[in-house]
């Protein structure tokens, strides 16, 4: 009989490493978690604001709200995130000028949507609707102030990006910095929409 092949393992080293590809990095799962807790702290702020929404004191209610400006911060916002993804997406494909172009026009929109705040603030301001003026306008000012407070840090991460790609190993090291900012932008801008619909939607119908 025809002896049997014998398979060689005196090539096999037991001690290798072995390289392991996590099926997802840990920057994208470091800020899906925060963005989690980030979740659970807008929606402690947007049931505050469900709570306390009649309690005027005598004050202004939500009629008062801008509702055409939040209609234009909406659109501001929703482009941003747009041009977001399409710089993440010349990341990707290796186009800097692209990437740097896209990422410029999202920290622009998003600081006009930082000034279209200040704005409006400033307008209620006259109208004598201040943190102070009642429950309604401190849960009001809580709510939309952290929301813009976001996207102004944001903006200031996109800014600092921006100047990084300048650096020699940008497309090397930057895709994952981009994806994880686009997914802090596309957090920021749901909880705009949401903010939109029951501040200022619910507003002026309740």
């Amino acid at each position: 009989m025809a002896d049997m092949p014998v398979s060689d393992t005196s090539a096999i080293d037991p001690h290798a490493a072995v390289e392991f590809h996590p099926p997802i990095d840990n920057g994208v799962l470091g800020m899906w978690i925060w963005l989690s807790g980030e979740g659970i702290f807008f929606a402690s702020l947007i049931g505050t604001y469900l709570m306390l929404h009649n309690n005027v004191n005598g004050g202004p209610t939500a009629k008062i709200f801008d509702l055409p400006s939040a209609v234009i911060s909406t659109v501001v916002i929703l482009l941003s995130s747009m041009t977001m993804m399409f710089s993440l997406s010349q990341t990707q494909a290796g186009k800097i000028a692209g990437a740097r172009l896209w990422l410029a026009v999202t920290a622009a929109l998003g600081f006009v949507f930082v000034l279209l705040e200040v704005n409006d603030y400033t307008a209620l301001y006259h109208q004598h609707f201040t943190f102070h003026t009642s429950a309604f306008s401190s849960a009001y000012y809580a709510l939309t102030g952290f929301d813009a407070a976001h996207v102004a840090f944001g903006v200031l991460w996109a800014i600092g990006l921006l100047i990084y790609t300048f650096g020699q190993n940008f497309l090397n090291e930057s895709v994952l910095k981009f994806k994880v900012l686009s997914l802090y932008w596309g957090f920021v801008t749901i909880i705009w929409m949401v903010v939109f619909t029951v501040v200022y939607l619910m507003g002026k119908v309740v």
